[in-house]
Parts: structure tokens; C-alpha cells; sequence
């Protein structure tokens, strides 16, 4: 029996390494001789999950990872590819039902309210990068 709790123990403590795959301190850790060599106010910016203008690919990458939609951009300066991090955002949203004959439908003797999961993706940042480095950073200005 204690085998059984050690093996389900090892199964839950997988699967909670997979789904925190994407934090800053996960990609630092499968990359940690290049972060090391980094100066320390990068190590402290891509530790909080942060960009800044100046910061290459690379870098980007440990501190945001993959990015959800790249772009290219042409303009009078050249190319750019641009970079952008969504988040899913969900909520529940109760509505009124009224119910006729057992469905829903118009006025009848029966209502109620049901919650009706909302779901969408809201862009979180957009990077800019020319030449391998950041050259603009973009962030919601509301804090989300």
C-alpha cells in the first residue's frame, strides 16, 4: 500500500511539473549556464517575467516564453517581427433562462438563472524585436 502512495505522489508531483512548465523560473532552470552569464539587473527583470527594450531573443524568451502570435512588420525603418502574449480570461456570467415546456424559451412558468462560462484572450504584451533585440515593448496599461 505505501508503494501505491509513493508511485501516486510521484504521478501528481509529473503532472504538476508539466503544467508549471511556462514559468520564468522553469525556462531559467533548462537554460542556466546562459542565464548565469547575464548581468544581474537582466537575471532580476527576466526572474519577475519581465522585457525591456535592449534584451535579445533569447532573453525575451526566459523572461515571457514562446510567444502566443508572431508577426512581421514592414516599414520605412526595415523589418520587425513583433511578438504577442495573450492571456485566457474566464469568467462566469449568470443569465436569466425562462423556461416552456421543459426548454428554454420564452416567458413561461418556469425561469431561473444559470452561471454560463465566459472565455476569451485578451493580448498581455506585444514585443518588437529587430535584429535579434527588443526595440519596443507594448503592455496593457489597466495592470491586467
Amino acid at each position: 500500500m505505501k508503494r501505491f502512495w509513493l508511485l501516486a505522489a510521484v504521478a501528481v508531483a509529473g503532472l504538476m511539473a508539466v503544467g508549471c512548465a511556462s514559468t520564468p523560473e522553469s525556462r531559467i532552470e533548462k537554460n542556466r549556464p546562459f542565464f548565469d552569464s547575464l548581468p544581474l539587473e537582466k537575471q532580476a527583470r527576466i526572474r519577475g517575467g519581465e522585457t525591456d527594450v535592449g534584451f535579445s531573443a533569447e532573453e525575451t524568451r526566459l523572461a515571457l516564453g514562446e510567444p502566443s502570435r508572431v508577426f512581421t512588420r514592414k516599414d520605412a525603418a526595415g523589418t520587425a517581427e513583433i511578438w504577442e502574449y495573450r492571456d485566457e480570461v474566464r469568467r462566469y456570467e449568470r443569465q436569466r433562462v425562462d423556461w416552456v415546456d421543459g426548454r428554454p424559451g420564452g416567458k413561461g412558468s418556469m425561469s431561473g438563472y444559470v452561471n454560463v462560462l465566459q472565455s476569451w484572450d485578451e493580448v498581455r504584451t506585444r514585443v518588437e524585436l529587430r535584429g535579434g533585440a527588443v526595440t519596443a515593448v507594448e503592455s496593457r496599461s489597466d495592470g491586467r
